[in-house]
């Protein structure tokens, strides 16, 4: 469609782009998404669109459930999993270290391609305007737990998983939104403009 000049927009899942049906045979109700994991072909299928830029965003599709809602069988288990805590960490770690894609193409996917999207400004850092940022420690390798994740509903399909890269900071218009607890960001002050040169 988008070929033949029809204005039509597509996004991923980090799921979709690095777990497959095989996964699903465990029966983790926090794998049971809509649409459903495909086979490893459809996932490299789905690589290849966004490194072509036939796919022009990655979207969450973060679906919070209550535990007693997902401890249920398989069955009756509702689809959807949580996944913008464990994102940047999972495709970083699954997708840019072993050279499926380039770190480019991720940023591209999580930030400008959204925002193309969704017919806003680009994030860029400009003198004297707002700051929007993220800082993340790309060497940091971890499993993801459910005491990694501070929503309120940890139905991740990431849990137990290893990923690699972890985001330290976020800083929208100018205001610290989120940091970790680490030496490299408690400087910061929250009073976040781009320096002058």
């Amino acid at each position: 469609a988008k070929s033949a000049g029809l204005p039509v927009t597509c996004e991923v899942t980090p799921h979709h782009l690095l777990l497959t049906d095989e996964a699903v045979r465990s029966f983790d109700q926090n794998l049971k998404v809509n649409p459903p994991l495909r086979s490893e072909s459809d996932r490299r299928a789905l690589v290849t669109g966004l490194v072509e830029g036939a796919i022009d965003c990655i979207g969450t599709d973060h679906a919070p459930h209550a535990p007693h809602e997902k401890e249920v069988p398989f069955e009756e288990a509702p689809f959807g999993t949580v996944g913008l805590e464990t994102a940047f960490a999972a495709l970083y770690g699954g997708l840019v270290v072993p050279g499926d894609i380039s770190l480019g193409v991720l940023i591209r996917a999580i930030s400008s391609g959204p925002c193309r999207v969704l017919g806003l400004p680009a994030p860029q850092l400009q003198v004297g305007a707002p700051a929007r940022f993220c800082v993340a420690d790309l060497d940091e390798d971890w499993t993801v737990t459910t005491a990694d994740l501070k929503g309120k509903c940890r139905n991740s399909a990431f849990l137990c998983r290893r990923v690699q890269g972890r985001v330290l900071l976020t800083v929208v218009d100018g205001a610290r939104r989120f940091a970790r607890a680490r030496r490299s960001v408690s400087g910061f002050s929250g009073n976040a403009e781009a320096p002058g040169v």
